[in-house]
């Protein structure tokens, strides 16, 4: 038995959406953001309309519901045009991968239905990050030291992150 590594046609078409994109509306960005530390919400908008985020929610929460091979086709290609903003675009997928994976219902619908369905304050996609690296402990998550401790009606986060892509702009975090 053999394993064939050729793209179906539905494949290379969405290789070839991501690719366009990344050539027409991320590489031609990247200099300036790479320059001014800006985050690149004017291309995050265009890959959200153009449906090229949030890949992996289920059908049910309203996403594309994308086989891994589809999604890294669209995250390669993205990268492509420049690597900090592809990852910036890629950092939901992270995020949201354990609610995908173990979340209820209702985190699933609060979190994930609202990523592919609505714009934040009417005008920019939601955005999520993956909070895990910590000083000392890197992405070990075993080695995490940061706590959240229920106080009457409110948590407490005590800890320090790092590094957590999209941590400054997220609505939300994991």
């Amino acid at each position: 038995m053999s394993i064939s590594f050729t793209l179906n046609e539905d494949q290379e078409a969405i290789r070839e959406t991501a690719h366009e994109f990344a050539e027409e509306v991320i590489k031609p960005a990247a200099a300036h953001h790479d320059a001014t530390g800006e985050y690149p919400w004017e291309v995050i908008s265009q890959a959200w309309e153009a449906g090229l985020m949030n890949t992996h929610v289920p059908e049910e929460y309203g996403g594309a519901e994308m086989s891994n091979v589809d999604s890294l086709l669209i995250a390669e290609e993205l990268a492509w045009g420049c690597s900090g903003i592809g990852t910036a675009l890629e950092a939901n997928g992270l995020a949201q991968a354990p609610v995908i994976l173990g979340g209820s219902d209702f985190l699933k619908k609060k979190y994930l239905e609202a990523q592919v369905n609505e714009l934040n304050d009417g005008n920019r996609p939601i955005m999520c990050a993956y909070a895990v690296t910590e000083p000392g402990a890197g992405s070990d998550v075993q080695a995490l030291k940061t706590r959240a401790i229920k106080q009457g009606d409110k948590w407490v986060l005590n800890g320090s992150k790092m590094w957590i892509t999209n941590g400054g702009v997220a609505d939300w975090y994991f």
